[in-house]
């Protein structure tokens, strides 16, 4: 009988591990110079100095099951975090709210590849908490106090959450997604407004 061959070891973006290269934390600096020059993607995360951490390994996980998990909740953190980079409002941000959003929004990217729900939600929700994160920063960098700045905060978390997506949402997801934009100038009037208030 044939020994079985081992998995395919990936690393944090579903890409197969280069080699002894392997490791629980995707360094883009340890990809091959070509790739790093010409990947958008790698790019980015080298630039804002932005590692992945690999999911650990569950207890009583086969070597091919969690090989199989990793290659899913790679390709997740890949595709969400290049719709992420490709958006005016992050690419808007200065350096260090950069790095802030792509190590979040790639948490919440694995978190949620191995959910009940198709890549397009994810891929989508994924978007909206980068979208949200960039709002949050905003008023942290505000002059605002404390509580003022908890409250918009607040006001920013219940309002992205309406536009985020789950398994069982009746909603047209296209006609979500071709409106998040327009949503989201309304919105940033808005959350404006809210701002200059507190300040007065």
């Amino acid at each position: 009988m044939a020994r079985e061959s081992l998995p395919v070891q990936t690393d944090a973006l579903g890409r197969e591990a280069q080699g002894s290269r392997f490791t629980d934390f995707f360094d883009p600096t340890l990809t091959r110079a070509d790739r790093q020059e010409s990947d958008p993607l790698l790019v980015e995360l080298r630039r804002r100095g932005v590692g992945i951490e690999t999911s650990p390994r569950h207890t009583n996980e086969t070597r091919r099951d969690y090989a199989a998990r990793m290659e899913r909740e790679g390709r997740t953190v890949d595709g969400v975090l290049r719709q992420v980079i490709s958006r005016p409002s992050y690419q808007s941000l200065d350096d260090t709210t950069r790095a802030r959003v792509l190590s979040g929004v790639s948490r919440y990217a694995q978190k949620m590849a191995n959910s009940e729900m198709v890549d397009a939600d994810i891929t989508h929700n994924g978007v909206v908490e980068a979208e949200a994160e960039v709002r949050r920063q905003r008023i942290k960098q505000s002059d605002l106090t404390g509580d003022q700045a908890a409250r918009l905060t607040a006001f920013v978390n219940e309002v992205f959450n309406r536009v985020r997506v789950h398994p069982r949402d009746t909603r047209n997801r296209e006609e979500l997604r071709q409106r998040l934009d327009d949503y989201l100038s309304r919105f940033d009037q808005e959350l404006q407004r809210r701002i200059e208030e507190a300040r007065h």
